[in-house]
């Protein structure tokens, strides 16, 4: 499992890229394809009714949420403190499978949602969100985008450490799944635990010497002028 995160401003052009073929060019600049062979499905989330049909519409809705936070916040009675978040709203990641891998469309939809909830941006919680599967490569994935702003209390969220957490999760996904392909990741995590525990271990054994009330060395008494015995 390769998890990969991003930030970025525009819902429009990561949905360009999402929903059709890679261009043959090199150039950024260049417009998208009209086709889409690559996408393999898609699904949204947390959007009401027709609200949104497809990830396109969906990306329109995203970008009117973060357009509309101060609104959104005065409807549901939240303070207008703090400072304006200027950190970006979209939030796009992506999870790619080992080639080995045969998965279905469920099951990388239960882990992507699997992987929000991780990173603090559950469906559960509401916020916006869709996913679409590519079969462009030999590896099965999937990409997500979430809206950080919620939709219903115009409060942006600010996923921390969230390439730390990507890691951890993919980590405990492969171990879930019995079988590691990233084991220089399993490596890494082990050594993360090895030094953890020691840490605690010598926590433990600094607390217990303190509840038992062993006396921490002494030093040699001063006689009346101030200076030690030991000289």
């Amino acid at each position: 499992m390769v998890p990969n995160v991003e930030r970025g401003y525009s819902f429009k052009g990561v949905t360009a890229y999402l929903t059709h073929d890679k261009a043959e060019t090199t150039n950024e600049a260049a417009a998208h394809p009209d086709t889409s062979e690559r996408v393999s499905f898609a699904r949204l989330l947390n959007f009401i009714g027709d609200e949104a049909r497809d990830p396109q519409e969906a990306a329109k809705i995203m970008a009117l949420t973060v357009r509309d936070a101060d609104a959104i916040k005065r409807e549901a009675g939240v303070a207008a403190t703090g400072r304006k978040a200027t950190a970006p709203p979209v939030y796009h990641f992506s999870l790619s499978w080992h080639p080995d891998e045969r998965l279905s469309q469920a099951e990388m939809e239960r882990a992507a949602e699997d992987f929000m909830r991780r990173e603090g941006i559950s469906v559960e919680a509401g916020y916006l969100a869709y996913l679409i599967g590519h079969n462009d490569t030999e590896h099965q994935h999937v990409h997500g985008v979430v809206c950080l702003v919620h939709p219903l209390t115009g409060k942006q969220a600010n996923p921390y450490f969230d390439q730390q957490k990507a890691q951890a999760w993919a980590r405990d996904y492969e171990r879930q799944r019995g079988r590691t392909f990233c084991h220089d990741r399993e490596a890494r995590h082990a050594e993360i635990d090895r030094a953890r525990a020691n840490h605690a271990t010598a926590t433990r054994a600094a607390f217990n010497d303190k509840a038992r009330g062993a006396a921490p060395a002494s030093s040699p008494a001063a006689d009346r002028f101030g200076r030690g015995r030991d000289r």
